[in-house]
């Protein structure tokens, strides 16, 4: 995996933030989910999956699950998926979710049973096939996936939605799987964020949009940013806001200033090439054009080789 997946899987592993987020998604921000009262779980053993008294290593499924932050308090068990940009997006990601969901249930049957046969309590043919007997219960596992993207989501959110058959008649008895998914530019309402994880959200949703990012500066809860968000931040959005060494928070106004310029250079940019593109469209030469813009021969020649 690579340094982006790394740098969110590292930041959302914090337990303010993963709280932070399942909170805000869950419960409207309503602060149920305690930070310490989270502990910390291995997401890479749900890859063990048993198959008839065997235990079968997935390799590319543990692979995925190593960018996955797992954690569980006494009311149920949390996964947390990160995506960080537009090329991430996964357009089967009903049924990449479903699976992480089964594996963990799969987990959890598994150790209900590595724990009856220990005891050697199981009391029937029925509960000593299963492993699991008519007491047990699981702990119902809720995935969430964070969208480190300014763009939107266009894959499907449910597993309905890659059916080719629209037919309900057909649908009604097929089960539906939902993704449940925060996405910067959908969110309405920051305050019901209660870390800096709601800041980073706010930034990434309006990081394309000048007009967003001038509210950005007028906002004073930007003036105090802690280190881990803006380096996240420096990531999933190629800002270059400065970090000093051994300061907890950064004022992000020179940040913003800085990102907003890059913006209107890049639209300059952007302008000119569109210009010399319509006017060699035109019928003009390379010469012409390098001649009245007074801009090198060599730019002209390189867009009109594009």
């Amino acid at each position: 995996m690579g340094k982006m997946n790394t740098i969110t899987k590292d930041y959302m592993s914090e337990p303010k933030y993963f709280a932070d987020s399942f909170n805000y998604y869950l419960f409207d921000g309503k602060q149920v989910i305690r930070s310490d009262n989270l502990q910390v779980l291995d997401p890479t053993e749900m890859a063990l999956i048993p198959q008839d008294n065997t235990v079968e290593n997935v390799e590319k499924i543990r692979d995925v699950l190593k960018q996955c932050v797992l954690m569980a308090d006494d009311k149920a068990t949390y996964l947390m998926l990160g995506i960080e940009n537009q090329t991430d997006i996964h357009y089967a990601f009903p049924v990449k979710n479903m699976i992480y969901d089964a594996l963990n249930y799969g987990k959890q049957v598994s150790d209900k049973a590595k724990e009856h046969r220990k005891r050697k309590n199981l009391r029937d043919s029925g509960e000593f096939l299963s492993g699991f007997s008519k007491e047990d219960k699981l702990k119902p596992l809720i995935t969430l996936t964070i969208y480190f993207g300014p763009d939107d989501w266009d894959a499907p959110r449910s597993l309905k939605e890659m059916f080719e058959t629209t037919d309900e008649t057909i649908l009604q008895f097929v089960e539906d799987y939902r993704v449940h998914l925060i996405v910067p530019k959908e969110i309405e309402d920051f305050s019901k964020f209660a870390t800096d994880f709601g800041k980073a959200m706010r930034f990434i949703a309006a990081s394309q949009d000048e007009d967003a990012l001038e509210e950005l500066q007028k906002a004073e809860e930007f003036q105090s940013v802690d280190i881990q968000t803006v380096q996240l931040l420096n990531a999933c959005t190629n800002s270059k806001i400065s970090v000093i060494e051994g300061e907890e928070e950064v004022n992000m106004c020179k940040g913003l200033d800085d990102l907003m310029a890059r913006h209107r250079r890049e639209g300059k940019a952007e302008e000119r090439v569109n210009l010399i593109r319509t006017a060699l469209h035109g019928g003009s030469t390379p010469e012409a054009i390098a001649k009245v813009m007074c801009i090198p021969l060599e730019e002209v020649k390189s867009i009109s080789n594009q």
